[in-house]
Formats: structure tokens, sequence, C-alpha cells
């Protein structure tokens, strides 16, 4: 199943120069909030709050960012595990989340981050990146595992292009 799309855009008051913050936020609060429908959706449990801290390697103190896992309760679901991993150093700052489809399951792995740099000299825009990893070499790949892969994706696709 799909999310809809928000109905009010939460930039559309945003002034150029706020424009890229405004995105970065809105996107980072998107992949959140996929992440938070698959958690509910295939009723994982977090391990750990956060399951690791991630603190700088050069002797600097604090913490530079965090990596939270979720799994689920029972095995043999269609879902692996979920990973949400948020860190920044200096001027940029990433957020990603993978999916992880089942050792036995053909569908492939889900990958989502977005990445932002903001330095004085200039505003970079957020970059956005989504991937689905397939287990299997697509250039190998028969008609039947390409069926097997990716039909279960067809609903939610087909939601998209509506």
């Amino acid at each position: 199943m799909c999310m809809p799309a928000a109905a009010t855009d939460p930039c559309a008051d945003a002034g150029d120069e706020d424009l890229a913050v405004n995105v970065d936020a809105v996107l980072g609060a998107t992949i959140e909030g996929i992440a938070n429908h698959v958690v509910s959706t295939f009723q994982l449990v977090e391990c750990g709050a956060p399951f690791l801290m991630l603190r700088p390697s050069s002797g600097e103190s604090g913490i530079q960012g965090e990596l939270r896992l979720w799994q689920p309760v029972a095995a043999g679901g269609p879902l692996e595990k979920l990973v949400l991993l948020r860190y920044s150093s200096g001027d940029w700052t990433r957020l990603w989340m993978a999916a992880f489809a089942a050792g036995d399951s053909l569908v492939p792995h889900l990958l989502l981050g977005i990445g932002h740099v903001q330095t004085a000299a200039a505003d970079e825009p957020p970059a956005l990146h989504l991937d689905l990893l397939s287990k299997v070499s697509l250039a190998a790949s028969t008609p039947a595992y390409l069926d097997a892969a990716y039909v279960p994706l067809s609903a939610c696709h087909n939601d998209v292009l509506g």
C-alpha cells in the first residue's frame, strides 16, 4: 500500500533562500514518516533506542549521528530489518533508510536517502537517492525472476501512476 501525497505543499510559502532548507526538512520528515509507516505495517520492534550512536573519530566530543534498527517480532515475515541512519559533520547532513526484504524473498531491498550540504559560500539543494537493490544481477535475470521480484511492487507502482 502506498502512502498518499501530502494535500498541501509545505514549501509553498518559502522564499528562495529558505527553499532548500525547507525541502531538506520536508524530505527528511518524509523519510522518517515512511520508516514509521513500514514499522507499523510490518509490526517491527526497535532494537535499542538508538541501536548505535555515531561519534567523531578525530577526538572531537559530541555525537555525529545515530543508527536505528527495527526487526520483526517473529521470523518469517516479508521484511528482515529496517535501518534508519542519520549523520552529520560540519556543513553536511545525511539521512538514509534501508528496508531489507527477507532473505528467501526475491523482492529487492529499498534504499532511500537525502543529503544536504550548506556552506557560507553556497547553499546547495538537497540530493535525493532512491534505489531498489536487486538480489540478482538484472543482466542475468530471467523473466520469471523479474515477475517474482517486481510484481509484488505493482500495486504501489500503479497507485503512483494513478
